[in-house]
């Protein structure tokens, strides 16, 4: 089965009225099609992407590496510690690239780990 793995360069905050903070995540996944509805949740509560119209002209974008793993993170992760979370870019990277610690998040299908730049002035809950 295939396994993508992807770094996640991006920006968080525990509330409105912090600051953002750099954050990298590491996100590994199987990639196949039990992804879809995250990502459609992803495009319509979190981006407000008109997701019917996306349905119809642009369907491919569901099934993306990065649009996976990106709502991965944000599910899984970033929701679930009630962080705010805004991505800035996204690499394609090799198993030897993910970190050798145990992950933030672990599951039958995923992994996540994240490494904050900056520390968060606000812990997160356990993931």
């Amino acid at each position: 089965m295939l396994r993508y793995h992807l770094k996640l360069f991006a920006e968080c905050r525990p509330s409105l009225d912090s600051q953002w903070q750099k954050v990298v995540c590491y996100v590994s996944f199987d990639h196949n099609r039990k992804y879809r509805q995250i990502v459609e949740d992803y495009f319509q509560y979190h981006l407000r992407l008109d997701i019917e119209y996306t349905k119809e002209h642009q369907n491919f974008l569901f099934s993306e590496p990065h649009n996976i793993a990106t709502a991965l993170a944000v599910y899984s992760y970033f929701r679930v510690n009630s962080l705010f979370f805004r991505l800035d870019t996204v690499d394609y990277i090799s198993d030897q690239s993910l970190p050798r610690r145990p992950a933030n998040v672990k599951n039958r299908s995923c992994k996540i780990w994240v490494e904050y730049v900056q520390p968060l002035k606000e812990t997160p809950r356990s993931a």
